[in-house]
């Protein structure tokens, strides 16, 4: 062999094992991504997996929650009173790695969001003035001022209503397609009270303040409030129904004086004392009830480091059968 041929055949050698260091190289790397990538879908799966037993673990208490209302309508199919809902309103169930909570409450002792609007010619959403009148007095309740209530309840009209036509101080499509990100009203009957957020008006303050006191019902009746079932805290909600003649105080009063068994009829509830200077309309009469048509279940639960809440609200038929109305994973509002 020349020394020509010996430089040429060193240098080919010298390439091949370039290329062959550099294949190793590249698989190497491709291995290392590969065992990367399974350690991460193996991390991935359990973490959906203990996600996934925690969501099951959540609408297991919601089951729960369903069967504690079918025995209170086996119970008492004519009365719900604060006493009976005590019994089963808060709960904890401990299991392997975690604990789950639940909240029951009475889940029509609320203002209806959506029953500031009534429906007319087959489906349009049209203002109901008594909804709306319901709200503002609410509102003035919890301390905000009446010009500030009238606007925040016309913008919700706005927003639920058919028309496109905006109310005094109130907000249409207009006004949202001019935003920096446009979006238009929704035109229909909320389905959860964080929709409220997308209104013009709805800050968070007004958001934690009303929180407590608001519901999205699946129509737009006014909410079915149980005077069975109502707190000392939630005395605005009297002040709401029977308008500003009935001072706070009085309310609170009212439901301190109900009878530890509930109401048993109607004409017992009118007949309180302080009731005689507020004579209720006839919306308000049909609005009253004695009875829990809604319950809302807020389920809390903690699971192998994993924490998820969620919340359902059902509906107890007259037949004591339980519809599922609507379930919202994560806050509340």
């Amino acid at each position: 062999m020349t020394g020509r041929q010996a430089l040429t055949y060193d240098r080919d050698r010298g390439a091949a094992l370039l290329t062959v260091l550099l294949l190793v190289a590249i698989i190497s790397a491709l291995v290392v991504g590969m065992l990367d990538q399974l350690r991460f879908n193996v991390r991935h799966a359990g973490t959906m997996e203990k996600q996934q037993q925690a969501e099951w673990y959540a609408l297991g208490l919601e089951e729960y929650a369903a069967g504690m209302m079918k025995s209170l309508h086996k119970l008492s199919a004519n009365k719900t009173t604060r006493r009976e809902l005590d019994k089963v309103a808060a709960f904890n169930v401990p299991t392997d790695g975690g604990l789950i909570h639940g909240q029951v409450r009475d889940g029509g002792n609320c203002f209806n969001l959506n029953s500031v609007v009534e429906h007319r010619d087959g489906n349009r959403l049209i203002l109901r003035d008594s909804g709306r009148e319901q709200y503002v007095t609410l509102l003035k309740t919890l301390g905000i001022a009446g010009g500030d209530a009238m606007i925040l309840a016309n913008r919700l009209v706005d927003w639920v209503d058919s028309d496109s036509a905006p109310m005094t101080w109130g907000a249409e499509d207009y006004h949202y397609m001019g935003q920096e990100h446009p979006y238009r009203t929704a035109n229909t009957l909320l389905a959860n009270i964080s929709e409220l957020r997308q209104i013009e008006g709805y800050t968070p303050e007004i958001l934690y303040l009303i929180r407590d006191y608001v519901c999205a019902l699946p129509t737009a009746e006014l909410s079915p409030v149980n005077v069975n079932t109502l707190t000392k805290a939630q005395a605005p909600l009297l002040v709401m129904m029977l308008g500003d003649g009935l001072l706070l105080n009085k309310a609170e009063q009212i439901i301190e004086n109900r009878p530890d068994g509930g109401y048993d009829t109607l004409q017992a509830f009118w007949a309180d004392r302080l009731l005689a200077t507020t004579p209720p309309n006839l919306d308000v009469q049909e609005q009253v009830a004695l009875t829990t048509r809604y319950f809302e279940l807020e389920a809390e639960v903690s699971w192998h480091e994993r924490y998820l809440t969620l919340t359902s609200l059902l509906e107890l038929k007259s037949s004591g059968d339980v519809r599922l109305v609507s379930r919202q994973f994560g806050e509340k509002l």
